[in-house]
Order: C-alpha cells, then structure tokens, then sequence
C-alpha cells in the first residue's frame, strides 16, 4: 500500500484550482452575457466567488504535501512557507491596509477576490517553479 504523503499526485490539486478560477471566470462572464438582470448577475458572481473560496482551502494542503514529496525524493526543495504565507499574507495586509480608504464593505469584497487571485498566482508561481527543477507538471 502507497503511503498518502509520498504520492506525486498533489500538484494536480493546484493546476485544477487554476482551470477552476478560469472556468468561474468565463461563467460569470458569459453570464453577463447572456442576461441583463442585475439580481441574476449578483447572484451568479457570490456562486462563482463561493465555489472559488471553498476550492482554494484545498490548495495549501495539497502545495504542502506536494513539497514535502519533492523534498523526501531530493529532486527539489521548495520553501512551502513562502508560497503558503504569501498565498495567505497578502489579502490580510490588502484588507487592514485598504479598510482606510475604501470603507468595510468594500474592503471586504476586494479582499474576498484578493484572496482569490493570490492563491492563483501562488498556485501559477509554484508550478511554474516546479516545471523548472522537476521537469513535471
């Protein structure tokens, strides 16, 4: 039986994110598309914004369990905390920065897709990074 934390399969987690925040956003804008009704448009977006949000919480998991792989076979060793904190850091700075000039209300809705585009890009940097040292993804 394979040991869970050995397998090589955890970057899959984060390219799948990427295609899922691709995929959100050519729905909400075919959605915007499609109809004029703002209620429709709201609603669609906090589906989109939702979804995004319950999918990123896998990615720090799955970025961990894929480093601490590379590392234990000695192909590469990535600092996880790095992309991790970053990932995390950067919407709680944006937020108790921006709370100042936008407001709560809307420092929390930039902040909700802040969080979203950081944990992309910490997804697109680690897998580029990695395709650099391993050869995979």
């Amino acid at each position: 039986m394979t040991d869970p934390d050995t397998r090589e399969l955890y970057w899959y987690v984060l390219a799948a994110y990427l295609l899922a925040v691709g995929f959100g956003v050519a729905a909400f804008l075919a959605l915007v598309g499609v109809t004029n009704r703002v209620t429709l448009i709201g609603i669609g977006a906090i589906a989109v914004v939702l979804a995004l949000g319950l999918a990123s919480l896998a990615t720090f998991p799955a970025l961990y369990r894929d480093a601490t792989h590379l590392r234990r076979r000695g192909e590469w060793n990535p600092h996880w905390w790095l992309y991790v904190g970053g990932g995390a850091l950067t919407p709680i700075v944006g937020y108790l920065g921006g709370g100042y000039v936008f407001g709560p209300r809307v420092n929390l809705s930039l902040s909700v897709l802040s969080w979203l585009g950081s944990v992309a890009t910490m997804c697109a940097v680690y897998l580029y990074r990695r395709h650099r040292a391993v050869g995979v993804p």
